[in-house]
């Protein structure tokens, strides 16, 4: 049976009205949106660090994602994904050395980490990306606010819109 699209959008409202008063008294659905927006946060990120004309040729690499990121899901998401490393939590042996040796490598055009606010570690990494002219993008795991460290303004770009 077909129905009008009048009949459609009046189901669609009455259904958005239904799940938008269930996700008020529901916290799954809450943190369900609060890890959308950050994988979003996370897509945007890589999205305009493949960006052809604000960054060099070489890999970005994309440290122990916090989001189930795939090569696939990126590609969905219309990104070219021939430039992305991504290295998971089970992939990591030495995160510091990783990190140091990204950030301090002529082959690395960006690194995005997904370290806590409260990490030691980050303001060693911020000044080499300073140093060694390589952006850092860091998503916090518990808030996804991306700290830059940037050396070009395109890269604060990117940290202001989120």
């Amino acid at each position: 049976m077909r129905q009008s699209n009048s009949q459609l959008t009046q189901r669609h409202e009455s259904t958005s009205f239904h799940h938008n008063q269930s996700a008020s008294l529901c916290p799954d659905t809450y943190f369900q949106q609060i890890a959308d927006q950050s994988m979003a946060a996370v897509i945007n990120t890589i999205s305009q660090l493949t960006s052809p004309s604000d960054f060099g040729s070489g890999w970005i690499l994309v440290i122990a994602p916090v989001h189930q990121l795939t090569k696939q899901l990126l590609e969905q998401c219309q990104i070219n994904t021939q430039r992305i490393l991504l290295i998971s939590q089970k992939q990591l042996v030495r995160l510091d050395n990783l990190m140091r040796d990204a950030l301090t490598c002529s082959t690395c055009s960006a690194v995005v980490s997904f370290l806590g606010a409260d990490s030691e570690m980050l303001s060693d990494y911020e000044y080499l990306a300073n140093k060694y002219q390589t952006p850092l993008v860091n998503h916090f795991s518990a808030t996804s606010v991306p700290v830059c460290a940037a050396p070009n303004s395109a890269m604060a770009t990117i940290a202001a819109h989120h």
